[in-house]
């Protein structure tokens, strides 16, 4: 319930059957091969609900079918968006979010170099719909209340219209991911989890397709994110921004 994330389709899909199932264990009595069965079946539910709503894992091919044909598009002297977004996302398995309207948030970095990362948004049919190129945010120090000046976050996007949904869960995400992505933000550790969670994030949004050598034109207004998605979940070993598991009711 923690990685369905607070207020997902995923979340709530889980808690559907779940008084069922207790009321079920409950029946059983000590009948143990009545548990067994019981349980059993929740695990089939659970597995059925998960591929469901969280969709594949991120691949090469939906990279790719994003990219289109500016996979080549120059970012710099020797580098180009395809080069740049695969070094960000050499590790595997990567990691995932699960987000409202039932999307994805997959990252990745270069091994052995924390400091240059990838994020990814997809849908549930696994479809790639921004990915944000980010240099320099993840935490480099204790006691830190400032980014390193060089930290960068390019955010490229097919539809600017996504931009308003979307910057929220990056915010809270780039926020998490400048604490080190391993803080258990109670007790002392409250403060700078507030101040990162209200610090102003440094992205960059950029709309594709765009014409090689100008980048500059295809920059887009970032819309300023009113409500950051501060319950974002991470999975384990990861912890959350501000932990605020999937609420369970009766």
């Amino acid at each position: 319930m923690q990685q369905a994330g607070r207020g997902t389709s995923y979340c709530r899909a889980l808690l559907k059957d779940q008084q069922d199932f207790e009321h079920g264990l409950l029946a059983c009595g000590d009948k143990g091969p009545c548990v067994v069965q019981v349980m059993r079946n929740r695990l089939r539910q659970i597995s059925s609900t998960k591929r469901q709503f969280t969709g594949p894992q991120l691949g090469r091919e939906a990279l790719l079918d994003f990219f289109g044909k500016d996979r080549g598009l120059p970012l710099g002297p020797t580098e180009t968006l395809e080069a740049r977004s695969i070094r960000g996302l050499s590790i595997s398995p990567l990691p995932r979010a699960f987000l409202p309207e039932n999307l994805t948030l997959s990252w990745g970095f270069e091994p052995h170099n924390a400091q240059l990362q990838t994020a990814v948004f997809s849908g549930p049919d696994g479809k790639v719909l921004a990915l944000a190129l980010v240099d320099g945010l993840y935490k480099q120090a204790a006691g830190e209340s400032r980014l390193p000046a060089e930290a960068r976050i390019r955010l490229f996007v097919r539809d600017p219209k996504r931009l308003p949904s979307l910057l929220p869960s990056l915010q809270s995400w780039a926020a998490a991911d400048a604490l080190g992505m391993n803080v258990d933000c109670s007790g002392s550790k409250t403060r700078v989890c507030t101040h990162r969670s209200q610090y102003h994030m440094p992205i960059v949004a950029y709309r594709l397709p765009c014409t090689p050598g100008k980048l500059d034109q295809c920059r887009l207004p970032v819309p300023k994110v009113v409500d950051s998605y501060a319950t974002l979940t991470l999975p384990p070993p990861l912890t959350t921004l501000v932990p605020k598991p999937c609420p369970i009711t009766r």
